[in-house]
């Protein structure tokens, strides 16, 4: 079975956002987001924007726009698609008929 393409391309702007979050690779809270169309966005620190080995910044305007390293687009496409699978496996979840929230009683006997 092939996978199925992605919703998204490597082609990310980077913004700030209102209020800060975690780096998506070392953890310090960062107002900095790498977004494409509202279809994926990840908060990432200066340092890792301006690192050549996650990023190059590619041909564009304002805002200025970036393509990831071949690894670092390789584990946003894993996460979509794992994000994806966990959205398929609680819609088949749902479909099934619900277990009894308690045993029935005991028989006397």
């Amino acid at each position: 079975m092939s996978a199925s393409p992605l919703p998204f391309k490597n082609q990310y702007r980077h913004r700030r956002a209102a209020g800060d979050r975690a780096c998506w690779v070392c953890g310090k809270p960062t107002f900095e987001v790498l977004t494409h169309d509202d279809v994926d966005f990840f908060f990432v620190c200066m340092n890792h924007i301006q690192d050549p080995g996650f990023c190059t910044a590619t041909e564009g305007g304002v805002p200025k726009q970036y393509a990831l390293h071949a690894r670092m687009f390789a584990l946003r496409e894993a996460k979509h698609r794992e994000k994806k699978r966990q959205e398929r496996t609680q819609a088949a979840l749902a479909g099934l008929p619900a277990a009894p929230s308690r045993l029935p009683p005991k028989r006397a006997g």
